[in-house]
């Protein structure tokens, strides 16, 4: 069975962010270290959501980059943006990132889950799903 693109994402995302014991978006069950979106939601000092279950950051990350490349999202990424744009406005400098770095890395954990060598970290949303029409069409079908 092959990764859907999003989980593909979300994947490497949460490899980035750190998912040892010790690292934030282990403890707050939040594996993008996505921040709250309204006042209520739980947060931890620095800002970062809290979650009950690991499921359900797992889903609000989903949620979340669906919205991106969907374009329903205030930051006007949508299919025709690129990896490096997503992680511009998903990790930016402002909070002490480093996006190109980010994307690089994402870039380089999809070409090791779907063994395509021509990802990279300007590949847009598009792109991405058209390579995996072309190599592993249940992967697109399943996203």
């Amino acid at each position: 069975m092959s990764v859907p693109l999003l989980e593909a994402i979300a994947d490497g995302i949460y490899k980035y962010e750190g998912n040892g014991p010790t690292q934030r978006a282990y403890r707050n069950r939040n594996p993008g270290n996505l921040r709250p979106t309204a006042p209520d939601q739980p947060q931890d000092a620095a800002g970062y959501r809290i979650f009950a279950s690991f499921r359900e950051g797992y889903l609000a990350l989903l949620h979340d980059l669906a919205s991106k490349m969907a374009g329903l999202n205030k930051s006007g990424l949508n299919m025709d943006s690129s990896l490096l744009s997503l992680f511009m406005v998903y990790a930016p400098r402002s909070d002490r990132n480093d996006p190109e770095r980010y994307a690089k890395f994402v870039a380089a954990w999809l070409r090791q889950v779907y063994g395509i060598a021509s990802i990279t970290e300007m590949s847009t949303f598009r792109e991405l799903y058209n390579l995996l029409l072309e190599k592993a069409p249940d992967v697109v079908s399943a996203a």
